[in-house]
């Protein structure tokens, strides 16, 4: 009952809004999964840096 309520209920705003919210989720996964991306490889730099500092190298 509360489900059919709630769709029958639904502001006509959320309903205009829906491709503007849908495009903009979208571009959000995207840049998250970028951030992650970049993320997991400044980390991968950091523990190579660890491992081997920049000291050893000179």
């Amino acid at each position: 009952m509360r489900r059919q309520t709630f769709s029958t209920c639904r502001p006509l705003v959320f309903a205009e809004r829906e491709d503007q919210v849908s495009s903009f989720l979208s571009s959000f996964l995207y840049m998250f999964i970028l951030g992650l991306e970049v993320r997991s490889v400044v980390m991968y730099n950091i523990s190579c840096n660890a491992t081997y500092p920049e000291r050893q190298e000179k």
